[in-house]
């Protein structure tokens, strides 16, 4: 038995009309080629799920059509009979099977909405056991929001905890504050009762105790009252206009506090939105969101910080960051960068001039909260966000080349972080300040430095990574030593880099391997997509940790988020290839959202600028009298660079900017496009600019002479081109 949606009508309806209608031009058929997107297989009553449709059903239902269809061509009165006999087919239809519903749910087979992963021509494919739930429609946020779990909890409390008052729990210093306090703390204390209270309050507060209320009621006590919040609003914009009394310090706080009412206790760090509770869910999941009731006063609070922002001190500017991190503001966050690079003078003197380690963890501090909480939009004034970056790199670079000896664990681990994501491969002398400390401060890193370290030597926003192999060689003893410490999430950040650089002793992978079988716990998708790129970067081929995978995927109800959908999808090809008989349907069925967000070129548009790309074009159409076709997508996921579409041969030449910056080399992720092509009987070549120009001349024609001569003669072998 099946449950029948409107993948039935992909899959059974769409092909017959094709069989029925080739290539008749009479109205009859564009009527009912028209008319197929109203036939009764769209009624909304077939999709219920308690529908039940039988084995014998569907093939009664399927025999008017096949009737049809054995003709070659649909005259005029064939196809206007089957588009009037719709209705008495589905008629009878409803009357026999869909009112039977008698059915054992064990007997039940699911379908999917839109099943694109099975072809039409698949019948058999399509009516498999067993199947997953129908698809539900989701809101797009939720393909693009990072989960609150633990090691988001403690990445939060580590790399902001300069900036703690922020942060649960907050210290009241009204005596009546401190008991609604209490009485909060109580779940069965009665909330309208202590809201009636606190609007009564309110209005009678000294604006000195206004700031940290609005924080503990909106983070701490999560009271997102329409009344209450107005009345803050009045408190302070109201006829004595009494936010000219604010300082800047408490502003920064009662904005944080405004622009998350309503979230989680960590969602206000940029963690998404918790769920409804479970009795509020619907089809479509419902998000808390801060009230829309204080625009008026959180417009008067960023005039005043706008005004007052060069007179701020660096510790009042990382709140102000901090405190506006939601709103996308692109013109404030500029004016903060030029704040952070006119006052360094200012900021410096705030600290005596023995006081090194002070001024650096400033430093720090104040640039991690720039970088961390700036407005990010992908693709979107990109080269304008690099200068500015460079600009304050630049009014920084002696502090750091004279100062980041003094740093302690956690604020080197944070001055890591604030590197990849404001820092290029132009600054690598600093960068290499950052190794050697790393070093000298070996035996005081524990888990959550080393992995946060190592993760922001790979993911940098500006260049492929930095750090030198023998740094690396280094931290793996370290590794091996304390490997059962990580936890999964962090582990896996070490395991994807060591095999995105090509790097590690035989033992350490093994010890990788070892941690990852064992484990039991659930994995999400982030670190499930880190593993996924380990595996296809060692070409392993264990199908039992492949099936683990897998497994946490299916078990994981949560959507694939976008951003890390890339080695999902790569990894379907790679099992199809090594595991033929692995059962992968409902795995590529979880990739039904986020491929329809997903776009393979927008992430990968700066090849499209790669000056090495287009010498080597000029070269070989003046040496070869070769033209290839540029930058071809494959499956909405690869790039072959320069392509001879008859041979299914390719070469993709990477930039000096995609190498490793110190050792100059390919990264496993650069070849791993071409390793996944090859196995849809493409022969490509990677090689990167720095190859291809230590070669003389002579060495470089012969070198390209006989590998394009190799490459087609394999290709012709194959049965693949002329």
């Amino acid at each position: 038995m099946w449950i029948a949606n409107r993948a039935f009508n992909r899959r059974i309806f769409p092909q017959s009309v094709r069989l029925m209608s080739q290539l008749v031009p009479d109205d009859a058929t564009q009527q009912l080629h028209r008319k197929r997107e109203s036939t009764n297989l769209f009624d909304p009553d077939l999709y219920f799920e308690d529908t039940l449709i039988t084995a014998e059903g569907l093939i009664d239902y399927k025999k008017i059509f096949q009737e049809f269809s054995s003709d070659e061509k649909l005259d005029n009165e064939k196809a206007e009979k089957l588009v009037s006999y719709n209705k008495e087919i589905d008629q009878e239809f409803h009357r026999k099977y869909l009112g039977n519903r008698n059915l054992k749910l064990e007997d039940l087979h699911y379908t999917h909405t839109g099943d694109n992963q099975v072809a039409d021509e698949d019948q058999a494919a399509f009516f498999r056991f067993p199947r997953t739930e129908p698809y539900r429609r989701i809101q797009a946020g939720q393909l693009y929001k990072v989960p609150c779990d633990d090691y988001k909890r403690v990445n939060i409390e580590r790399s902001k905890a300069f900036v703690k008052e922020l942060f649960p729990p907050y210290e009241l210093k009204d005596q009546v504050l401190l008991r609604i306090q209490e009485e909060l703390k109580n779940p069965d204390a009665d909330r309208e009762e202590i809201i009636n209270e606190l609007r009564e309050i309110i209005p009678k507060l000294n604006y000195n105790l206004m700031a940290d209320l609005a924080l503990f009621l909106a983070l701490d006590a999560q009271i997102s009252d329409i009344i209450v919040w107005k009345l803050i609003q009045e408190s302070m914009i109201g006829k004595d206009n009494e936010i000219t009394l604010y300082s800047f310090h408490d502003l920064c706080k009662v904005h944080y506090a405004i622009s998350n009412v309503g979230k989680s206790v960590v969602d206000h760090t940029g963690v998404t939105s918790a769920p409804a509770k479970e009795e509020e869910k619907s089809d479509l999941v419902q998000y808390k969101k801060p009230i829309p009731q204080t625009h008026e006063l959180k417009k008067a609070i960023r005039e005043r910080i706008e005004e007052d922002i060069d007179k701020a001190s660096s510790y009042d500017l990382m709140l102000a960051m901090q405190s506006f991190r939601s709103t996308s503001n692109k013109f404030l966050f500029d004016k903060f960068a030029d704040s952070i690079v006119e006052n360094r003078e200012r900021f410096l003197n705030e600290f005596s001039e023995d006081d090194d380690q002070g001024q650096i963890h400033m430093i720090i501090n104040l640039l991690y909260s720039y970088a961390s909480n700036r407005t990010k939009k992908p693709y979107t004034h990109q080269d304008l966000q690099m200068k500015l970056d460079k600009k304050i790199f630049n009014a920084y670079e002696y502090d750091f080349l004279d100062l980041t000896q003094f740093c302690d664990a956690d604020h080197l681990t944070r001055l890591a972080q604030t590197t990849s994501l404001m820092m290029s491969t132009e600054e690598l002398h600093v960068l290499r300040r950052i190794e050697n400390k790393t070093i000298d401060e070996l035996d005081n890193l524990d888990d959550y430095h080393i992995s946060q370290i190592i993760r922001s030597f790979t993911k940098s926003k500006y260049c492929s990574g930095y750090g030198s192999d023998e740094t690396f060689n280094k931290l793996e003893e370290k590794i091996i030593t304390m490997i059962d410490k990580f936890d999964m999430k962090s582990l896996s950040h070490i395991i994807e880099t060591y095999g995105y650089r090509e790097q590690g002793s035989p033992h350490l992978h093994k010890k990788f391997l070892e941690r990852v079988s064992k484990n039991e716990e659930a994995l999400d998708h982030y670190t499930v997509a880190n593993l996924l790129y380990y595996l296809m970067y060692t070409d392993n081929t264990n199908e039992e940790i492949w099936t683990q995978m897998v497994q946490h995927t299916l078990n994981n109800n949560d959507k694939i988020p976008v951003t890390v959908y890339t080695p999902f999808k790569m990894s379907r090809f790679y099992m199809l290839h090594h595991f033929p008989e692995l059962d992968i349907r409902d795995y590529c069925d979880k990739f039904f959202f986020p491929e329809r967000f997903y776009n393979t070129e927008m992430k990968e548009n700066k090849v499209y600028n790669c000056g090495a790309y287009q010498e080597f074009v000029k070269y070989i159409a003046h040496k070869f009298y070769l033209f290839p076709v540029h930058y071809v997508p494959f499956h909405n996921l690869f790039i072959l660079r320069a392509c001879f579409m008859d041979y299914k041969i390719a070469v993709n030449i990477f930039d000096k900017t995609e190498l490793l910056p110190v050792e100059g080399r390919l990264t496993a992720r650069s070849k791993l496009d071409s390793k996944l092509m090859s196995y849809q009987g493409w022969h490509v070549l990677d090689i990167s600019q720095n190859d291809h120009d230590d070669m003389l001349t002579k060495e470089r024609d012969d070198f390209y002479t006989e590998w394009f001569t190799q490459a087609k003669a394999k290709q012709i072998e194959k049965g693949i081109g002329k």
